[in-house]
């Protein structure tokens, strides 16, 4: 009674503080908290009487990734993919294997006790034979992996990275003796969006298995959002916000402000039922790869309309949380919404069935276990003290990482 009391207490105080919050962030919330919450219902009767039973937390913490922009670093490169920055499409060089695509793109560079700089890898490259033959290197590849996932990728926002040799056992012989090693790397700087997909669900899959259900609750709400940026056009392009063509805000416009405006009285979410993916990765990238196809469109219909409606018709002011804050009016949000012709709903629409998807094919990889048909969750002071301190930090920080507002 008194951990339901304290969880009370504290969604009220998280909901107080977040109608203080930033007005143009708070707009983006509207999708992924209906997009969590909807998914619930295409679950089957197995998972659907845990799921339902915690609708509320699952859609009002669905923004915690968001929130966590602004007191983790590194948090928003979960959150999108600049897939153009690397090629064309279909984007075919592109490793879809997140340990592929880190070692690909990782620069190593050798120090000798001479203080000598040899490159022994390049980002894009494998590494130099010839560097190895002049250095006498022999370099056992099973532990350098295991160093690299275990020291480089499990810090993956960091570019750069410093180790003396004798901290480095996979480098097992060398002619010439090596003082350190430099690593250098701008590969995740662009975004791990659907590499961090794979890797959350591998995350809930052992949250099923070990029947931790405050962990089940968190990483599938988590999961949501995730899900939902990745069905985002402007979340898998380097023109992410209009910046590189003059149409700075359009991902807010796109993302924000149209569901609002639109979704509770027009869009349906009829998605039909959870269905097993066997192969996440696969599916993962095919949604990015969706999402960048359509960024074009996104941005293209955009222009045209403003080209037809009068500037001075183009934005308006409206109150939102106490504030005054200028906006795309109705206008020009209504003939944009049309010449989209029912993408917006489209991409929600595939978000529900996605997220729901994901949870179930989680659920089964773990085997099927039995959920609790009347879980009651045990949050302790310390989980609502650290949901208090998300929120406040959420209130007064600073994004860290790129912001599309």
């Amino acid at each position: 009674m008194k951990t339901t009391i304290l969880y009370a207490t504290a969604m009220a105080t998280i909901i107080l503080l977040a109608s203080f919050s930033n007005p143009a962030i708070q707009w983006g919330f509207y999708a992924h908290k209906t997009i969590n919450r909807m998914a619930v219902f295409i679950l089957p009767p197995e998972m659907l009487v845990f799921f339902k039973k915690h609708i509320d937390y699952l859609s009002v913490h669905a923004t915690d990734p968001d929130k966590r922009r602004y007191v983790v670093e590194g948090e928003a490169l979960k959150h999108f993919m600049d897939i153009d920055h690397w090629g064309t499409y279909p984007f075919e060089n592109v490793p879809h294997r997140w340990e592929d695509a880190y070692m690909k793109y990782l620069g190593i560079q050798i120090i000798t006790q001479n203080n000598d700089t040899f490159q022994l890898q390049n980002s894009g490259n494998e590494m130099d034979s010839t560097v190895i033959s002049t250095l006498g290197l022999e370099i056992d590849n099973r532990e350098f992996l295991y160093f690299a996932k275990k020291e480089l990728m499990s810090a993956f926002h960091e570019p750069h990275f410093r180790y003396p040799s004798d901290q480095l056992s996979w480098i097992k012989q060398s002619f010439i003796p090596v003082k350190e090693v430099l690593f250098d790397q701008h590969f995740t700087e662009h975004g791990i969006l659907p590499y961090y997909i794979n890797i959350q669900c591998d995350k809930l899959v052992q949250a099923f298995k070990s029947g931790d259900k405050k962990r089940i609750l968190r990483l599938a709400t988590d999961l949501g959002h995730y899900v939902a940026d990745l069905h985002v056009p402007l979340h898998a392009a380097k023109n992410y916000n209009g910046q590189l063509t003059g149409q700075e805000g359009i991902h807010a416009f796109w993302e924000s402000r149209l569901p609002e405006m639109f979704a509770e009285a027009q869009y349906n979410y009829f998605v039909g039922k959870a269905q097993y993916i066997p192969d996440i990765e696969r599916f993962a990238w095919n949604t990015l790869i969706e999402s960048n196809r359509l960024h074009h469109e996104v941005l293209t219909l955009e222009r045209k309309i403003r080209e037809q409606i009068p500037e001075d018709r183009q934005y308006a002011y409206e109150i939102r949380s106490n504030m005054v804050v200028r906006t795309p009016s109705e206008e020009l949000s209504e003939a944009y919404h049309k010449a989209l012709a029912g993408m917006v709903e489209r991409r929600m629409q595939e978000s529900v069935l996605a997220l729901g998807s994901l949870w179930l094919t989680a659920w089964i990889n773990a085997g099927q276990p039995v959920l609790d048909s009347d879980p009651e969750m045990h949050w302790t002071a310390e989980d609502i003290k650290e949901m208090e301190l998300l929120e406040q930090g959420y209130q007064s920080g600073k994004e860290l990482g790129r912001s599309c507002h």
